[in-house]
């Protein structure tokens, strides 16, 4: 904190400023507090590991214990390890979920050396997750999980910020978060910029309301419009309404509907579990921009996404 108020990046009070005039003041700012956040993450796993009991952890689910372990598969030239309990019975509730990362040890992770593994995907009464190799003497005696500090999601915030100040050449979306549009409301003011070779114009929705009405001719004038409304009034209705008229006669749509739960290997593309006769294996499914895609590479239509 001292290196940044030196610096002049944030104020005396700690507070960040509302635009900053260079990238690098930007990342200087924020590279650290991801850094603190992760520490932050870090040490309340280690201070719950410590000083809760067993049935602290299970109770919040962060923890089970008395598992068996037994190989299950591979994965990419790694282990997959399937934990139950003993009579496979249902493990009841618990915070574990695909991607997440855990520490498998005997009973100490504190004392112990834990292995870091993922959780590839669970059911009522098993957990499968993934490691580097198998631990000695995997299928004998009993196992416990902790969730630990998900590290991936910090890395992918540290990348994606060095990222934008890596970017040449003044791209938009960094001038944008720095603050650095000269004239934001006339830049949203423009007219949005789709087209292509073969797009056919369509033509305006019909059967809106006086509010909609109002909101499609914004949405088809101006680059940002933002539409606000209470549920039921038909807002996703318009915005397919717009999004095919602004793509055109011929153009092809999907509705994607975002949730704390929907993740990139949906969307673009990701590994899907499939049974087969000899077991399970794991294929590379597209998700729902990639199916899009494909269905627009055959021909001269114009694609809209919109969620």
């Amino acid at each position: 904190m001292c290196r940044l108020l030196c610096r002049g990046v944030v104020s005396s009070d700690g507070a960040l400023p509302a635009r900053f005039s260079r990238s690098q003041d930007h990342h200087e700012a924020y590279l650290p507090l991801i850094q603190w956040e992760l520490d932050d993450e870090l040490d309340a796993t280690d201070e719950r590991l410590r000083n809760w009991s067993r049935a602290k952890l299970a109770s919040h689910g962060l923890a089970l214990f008395d598992l068996r372990a037994r190989p299950d598969g591979w994965l990419f030239g790694q282990r997959i390890v399937k934990l139950e309990l003993d009579g496979r019975v249902d493990m009841g509730q618990h915070r574990f979920r695909q991607g997440d990362i855990v520490m498998l040890s005997r009973g100490d992770p504190i004392g112990e050396k834990p292995i870091e593994a993922i959780v590839s995907d669970r059911s009522r009464n098993r957990i499968r997750i993934v490691l580097p190799e198998l631990p000695s003497g995997v299928r004998s005696g009993y196992w416990r999980i902790d969730r630990a500090a998900n590290k991936v999601a910090f890395d992918r915030m540290r990348d994606a910020l060095n990222s934008i100040f890596e970017e040449e050449g003044g791209a938009p979306l960094r001038d944008l978060l720095l603050g650095l549009v000269h004239d934001p409301v006339g830049t949203a003011s423009l007219g949005p910029e789709l087209g292509g070779a073969n797009r056919r114009p369509a033509s305006r929705p019909e059967g809106l309301n006086e509010s909609q009405k109002v909101a499609c001719e914004a949405a088809i004038s101006q680059r940002l419009t933002l539409i606000q409304g209470p549920p039921g009034t038909g807002k996703t209705y318009l915005t397919k309404k717009i999004i095919q008229f602004l793509g055109g006669e011929d153009s092809i749509s999907d509705l994607v509907q975002f949730h704390p739960s929907y993740g990139y290997e949906e969307f673009v593309e990701g590994l899907r579990p499939v049974t087969t006769d000899t077991g399970l294996k794991f294929d590379v499914v597209p998700g729902r921009l990639l199916n899009l895609l494909e269905k627009t590479e055959n021909n001269s239509y114009i694609y809209s996404l919109y969620h």
